[in-house]
Order: structure tokens, then sequence, then C-alpha cells
């Protein structure tokens, strides 16, 4: 079987992945801030090989924020 690989970005399109190789397992939240990120009822994060993930474009920035839940 040929190896899929997967394009993606952030929303504004500065920062660029790609990722070939299997995906994990999903989990789906329904606390408010992934409501909020998602405009929908709940987030899905996918578990994915490091190994297998590259930044291609643009420099990702990190935020924290603990949730009352």
């Amino acid at each position: 079987m040929a190896e899929v690989r997967h394009l993606g970005s952030c929303l504004c399109k500065t920062v660029r992945y790609e990722f070939s190789g299997e995906m994990g397992s999903a989990s789906i939240c329904h606390c408010e801030d992934c409501k909020k990120a998602s405009g929908s009822a709940f987030g899905v994060s996918v578990k994915l090989e490091k190994k297998h993930f590259r930044i291609i474009a643009g420099k990702p920035k990190q935020f924290e924020m603990k949730a009352e839940s």
C-alpha cells in the first residue's frame, strides 16, 4: 500500500505542515474551549507519531490555558 501524505495549515495558512504515516486514535472533547476553537459542539484531536510530522512553512506559536473543567 502506498504511503499517504496529508497536508494542512492553520486557519490563516501561515503555518503549514505535512504528515505521512498512520494516524492513531482520536479523542473528542466537549469543553467550552474546544467548542469555541472548532466552532462546533466538540473538538477532535488525533494522535500522530512525531517522526512522521513536519512543519513545512511558518513558525508555530504556543498558547497555554488551563480550563476550568
